[in-house]
């Protein structure tokens, strides 16, 4: 017979801690971190946090210079990996509203859509892409029955679209890091791409970008997705289209 005070074997005890500058509550137990106080006195100097705010980075901060990629034409796949169950790429520079550069070298890159941008316009019929020789201005998508007009906030001009993509779409939802959209040339891309991200930071901003919408999905509609791992599949069917609305407007169309 069990006594009341025996402790039951399966349940364990777990020190966690967490940021309340940060918007989530995201909890991180205390054996993940690398030390005992990881802040460094003030969330205005954290990377992380300001990232989140969307403030400006620290301008005290120094800035590695930014690596071209040498494998543009022979582009490799093997590398990609799952964060939080959205298809990731280290290589690729990652804009605010989801759209990645791959750079050959000063003056050019193309362009395409993140995993995560895919999955919240689910369904692409048609694609409007910059016309070549002119500035770069928008991506305009038909989705689901309804337009997107995706801003793209690049200097240069368009050199040539990919024909592939734009006679079926489906493509880029298969492999998004494959099938490009466009490719560009500009003398200031290392400048376009500065404030972007890459590699550990952009895989940082994916996860917090899974949180926002793990957390607009609970507030708007009560949808509970899984804590910390993988973004459940099928949850575009359970909300409203004025709830679709926001969540696109919140992602995809910030500048």
């Amino acid at each position: 017979m069990k006594k009341n005070n025996e402790k039951c074997p399966f349940l364990e005890e777990i020190v966690v801690r967490y940021c309340k500058a940060y918007p989530i509550k995201k909890m991180i137990p205390m054996d993940k971190l690398q030390r005992e106080d990881p802040c460094i006195g003030c969330p205005h100097k954290c990377a992380i946090y300001r990232e989140v705010a969307h403030l400006a980075p620290d301008k005290t901060e120094s800035r590695k210079p930014i690596p071209v990629n040498a494998e543009f034409s022979g582009y490799n796949n093997h590398n990609q990996e799952k964060v939080r169950g959205f298809s990731f790429h280290p290589s690729v520079y990652y804009l605010s509203n989801h759209v990645w550069l791959r750079v050959e070298n000063s003056n050019k890159a193309q362009v395409g859509l993140d995993d995560f941008a895919l999955k919240l316009l689910e369904q692409i019929s048609e694609l409007t892409l910059p016309v070549p020789g002119r500035p770069i201005t928008n991506i305009s998508i038909k989705h689901n029955r309804r337009a997107l007009e995706m801003p793209v906030k690049l200097s240069g001009k368009t050199v040539k679209t990919n024909p592939t993509v734009m006679g079926n779409p489906d493509l880029i939802q298969h492999n998004p890091y494959q099938n490009w959209l466009f490719e560009i040339e500009s003398e200031n891309i290392l400048d376009d791409i500065k404030n972007s991200r890459q590699g550990e930071a952009a895989k940082i901003w994916l996860e917090q970008e899974a949180d926002v919408l793990q957390q607009m999905l609970q507030e708007e509609c009560g949808i509970t997705l899984t804590d910390g791992g993988e973004i459940l599949t099928g949850w575009q069917e359970q909300i409203s289209d004025a709830v679709k609305e926001k969540i696109i407007k919140r992602f995809l169309k910030n500048e």
